[in-house]
């Protein structure tokens, strides 16, 4: 009897280990930068700079606040409020969002963004200011489980120039069209731990998964 042809089954394997291979976009994040300063309370822009990179039109988007707490035994380990975002639902082809800053946060150099969704990247470390606890001594650091988050209004959507990076001060041209704010929530949220960032215009995973190279090589001893 005729062994069955294992081509179709080859074919699967490959077309799915293709797609885990699919680039995964990172727009570098203009604002906010190593300088930035924002005040709690206020509504901020979070842009980031999509030129050279070809991301289809209908990607969306999403902003995550996280933090560096210099009391953890890894300083370097972060802390987001992934349950908690900031904004959600935007296009990533606008390039800016709106975002009220939470008014529950303690002041200092600890803050980061995280633009997630369709994409994926990390900003600078900046910091924020809260005048209701001015302290930045780290022996009165206390990071809270849950942040307010209001909804902010529509940012005015810009493109931004090469020359802009880091800067988020050289824009190109007006769309005339504006960009969706976060929603208004408020919930109880643990922040959650990670390493690591997210560099880079693009990412690629490096290979295809171990199984798949097993199934691979069964598939063609068929």
């Amino acid at each position: 009897m005729r062994r069955p042809s294992g081509l179709p089954a080859l074919l699967t394997v490959l077309t799915f280990g293709s797609s885990l291979a699919q680039p995964l976009f990172a727009p570098p994040i203009l604002s906010p930068n190593a300088s930035s300063v924002w005040t709690t309370g206020s509504v901020q822009s979070v842009r980031w700079d999509n030129g050279g990179l070809d991301i289809p039109p209908n990607k969306h988007g999403e902003v995550v606040l996280g933090y560096y707490d210099p009391l953890d035994d890894d300083p370097g380990s972060g802390h987001e409020y992934y349950d908690q975002p900031l904004a959600n639902g935007f296009l990533v082809s606008d390039e800016v969002v709106n975002v009220v800053v939470p008014n529950t946060i303690p002041s200092g150099h600890y803050y980061y963004i995280l633009l997630l969704g369709d994409v994926r990247n990390q900003s600078a470390v900046f910091s924020i200011n809260n005048p209701a606890s001015p302290s930045t001594l780290t022996t009165n650091l206390t990071f809270p489980s849950t942040i307010s988050v209001g909804g902010a209004p529509s940012a005015t959507v810009s493109h931004w120039s090469p020359s802009g990076t880091g800067t988020g001060t050289s824009p190109l041209t007006s769309a005339g069209t504006t960009s969706p704010s976060a929603g208004s929530t408020s919930a109880t949220s643990t922040a959650t731990q990670t390493n690591g960032t997210s560099d880079g215009r693009k990412l690629s995973a490096s290979c295809i998964p171990g199984f798949f190279l097993s199934a691979l090589l069964v598939l063609l001893a068929m």
